[in-house]
């Protein structure tokens, strides 16, 4: 079977600290289910500890396509690729010393890559081999696609119990009955009362950018949080820097006309927001390469 491949790579750059995360020398090999994309990742302060916080940082990464017509135009809409969710069908060809940990999510949307062992340092990993189940995404033989591959550091939150309010902000959350304290998140889910024990929130607006008034930052609820709302005491991934303009608006050009709209502001939405003066200095590297495949790849029944 023929494959005709077109890769994209995105990966956001941090001139401040030179901590810059990258992927380059980009393979693919396609099998009768699956096509193995295989590249060099690299970032810089890299970190993994066992005493507190206990944490490390770490890359995540995913991939998104689209098929390109027989006229060899693109469609319009970018997918998600779906990733094998077993550890165990990726890896790494050279880990200078450093062994890689691979934790795909759940649904296999992306995975998170970081080293194994305690240390500090600079990653510089040749041949990571990501597997990208062509069959869960129906990818039919004889097709031709294009490829984005996006990378970003993020950072490990262990589970445990936090403070959350400064007591001066508006629309901070307190501790029930006292709006200068912070309220303690533990496991036991709050109650939402003004009261001792309970957990409570300031409600004086914000003002936006236009000097209006903002929404509401509380609407006065009540009861007990379920057992599953996401509190930020269990462990979850947090983003290490912030994005470029660049990175985000090529996330969004992945995106469907009304997926995008709905992350990106309204001109009215925006009007009174003071410009930024644009700078000279890029914030979004691209490499691209056009890779062909004669490998089979089995077809995908609907």
């Amino acid at each position: 079977m023929l494959w005709f491949c077109t890769v994209v790579i995105f990966f956001s750059v941090h001139l401040a600290w030179a901590n810059d995360i990258r992927v380059e020398n980009i393979r693919t090999g396609f099998h009768e289910t699956f096509c193995e994309v295989e590249f060099d990742l690299s970032w810089n302060n890299s970190w993994r500890t066992s005493s507190g916080p206990a944490n490390w940082d770490a890359a995540w990464v995913f991939l998104k396509y689209r098929f390109r017509g027989q006229n060899g135009r693109p469609q319009v809409n970018w997918r998600h690729a779906t990733l094998s969710t077993a550890s165990r069908n990726h890896g790494v060809n050279n880990d200078g010393g450093i062994p890689a940990v691979f934790s795909p999510s759940e649904d296999g949307k992306g995975v998170f890559i970081y080293r194994s062992l305690e240390g500090k340092g600079p990653i510089r990993w040749q041949g990571v081999r990501l597997r990208w189940d062509t069959t869960s995404d129906r990818i039919p033989a004889s097709s031709s696609a294009e490829i984005k591959i996006f990378a970003l550091e993020m950072v490990y939150v262990p589970e445990g119990a936090f403070l959350v309010g400064d007591g001066v902000s508006p629309g901070r959350i307190h501790v029930g009955g006292d709006p200068k304290s912070p309220c303690r998140v533990t496991q036991d889910p709050p109650r939402l009362v003004n009261e001792p024990g309970g957990l409570w929130a300031d409600g004086t607006p914000s003002k936006l950018p236009s000097g209006a008034s903002g929404p509401s930052p509380w609407d006065n609820p009540s009861g007990t949080l379920s057992i599953s709302f996401p509190t930020g005491h269990k462990a979850f991934y947090v983003m290490k820097y912030e994005i470029s303009q660049g990175f985000y608006a090529e996330y969004l050009n992945s995106l469907s006309k009304q997926q995008a709209q709905a992350r990106f502001p309204t001109p009215q939405e925006i009007k009174g927001v003071p410009r930024v003066r644009r700078v000279a200095t890029p914030l979004l590297l691209m490499k691209v390469a056009t890779i062909q495949q004669r490998h089979p790849c089995g077809q995908i029944s609907g």
